[in-house]
């Protein structure tokens, strides 16, 4: 399963709770507005896509990280977040890192994606072009020169295409919802949590290219 996009993560959660039974538990819906419905996630429609409750991280947090004041139940599933959760978590660390490195490139994309929403031509593949976004040499113009600038950080390029793109859709879709710093919060706690040496790693390099 690391080896697919985050969909089908979702997918795998939804074995063990079912969207419904996940909003029940928090008090609140998943979704203010979208297409999802029964239970799907759609991440390509050309119109619309998922607001997110704006309470629903900050309760997601609370609920789903008990590890953070019982270092007994992290220790239960640290296995489970190594086998099935770690390389998704760090891929959408090392996507919005890169994507935090050049605002204006994230604020170019974001109002692009609102725009092809609002005017419903948002082509069901347009994400593809992220495939290579943590590639290093990453550039969204024809003559290098003159395409935006990225902090890379060795060994990000490691995470398969169809993650990489479904994570750089979902930051920007948080960035329009509002969501994405709640979000970010969540899965630093996650990644302090079980992923510790990572984490404390990337965070004590905050540019690996000015040395």
């Amino acid at each position: 399963m690391e080896n697919n996009g985050y969909s089908n993560y979702f997918c795998y959660l939804r074995s063990f709770a079912s969207p419904k039974q996940i909003s029940e538990l928090l008090g609140i819906p998943i979704f203010i507005s979208g297409p999802h419905e029964g239970g799907e996630l759609v991440t390509n429609h050309s119109s619309r896509f998922g607001f997110y409750h704006p309470e629903f991280p900050i309760r997601l947090r609370s609920y789903f990280l008990p590890g953070k004041k019982n270092p007994g139940f992290q220790k239960a599933t640290q296995k489970i977040y190594d086998d099935y959760i770690r390389k998704t978590a760090r891929a959408f660390f090392v996507v919005h890192r890169k994507l935090e490195s050049n605002q204006d490139y994230f604020d170019k994309e974001t109002n692009r994606y609102i725009d092809l929403v609002s005017e419903k031509r948002l082509d069901p593949y347009y994400l593809d072009k992220y495939d290579l976004f943590l590639v290093p040499d990453f550039t969204d113009a024809e003559e290098e020169s003159d395409g935006s600038k990225f902090v890379s950080w060795e060994g990000d390029d490691i995470y398969p295409a169809v993650l990489v793109r479904e994570t750089v859709g979902f930051w920007i879709r948080r960035r329009i919802d509002g969501t994405e710093p709640q979000f970010y919060l969540g899965l630093t706690d996650l990644l302090k949590l079980y992923d510790f040496d990572f984490y404390e790693t990337r965070m004590k390099e905050k540019d690996p290219s000015a040395k």
